[in-house]
């Protein structure tokens, strides 16, 4: 895909009204990065994960198979929204 159209699609994802872009802290990476270590996913999918838990966030819409090691997330992947009776649970670990 041509980068303008990457760059578009950015911006209109970022514009619309339900989208909220939140800040990191060094210390949400460190917790992060201990995450991403034993749960073996990326840094980005543990930063996320970290947001997730602060926010009160239990869904991501994601085809990241990763998602599924963490615990209190529930990974969905279809485009209708239904409200799950039960949580998938990954390694049944603490990280945070």
């Amino acid at each position: 895909m041509p980068l303008k159209n990457v760059l578009d699609i950015v911006r209109g994802i970022l514009l619309k009204s339900n989208i909220h872009v939140v800040e990191v802290s060094y210390e949400d990476y460190l917790t992060a990065l201990s995450i991403a270590e034993k749960a073996v996913i990326g840094l980005n999918d543990a930063l996320a994960y970290v947001i997730m838990l602060q926010k009160g966030v239990k869904e991501i819409y994601s085809f990241d198979k990763d998602f599924d090691k963490l615990d209190k997330t529930l990974r969905v992947t279809k485009t209708s929204a239904r409200k799950p009776t039960s949580f998938k649970r990954g390694m049944n670990r603490r990280y945070a």
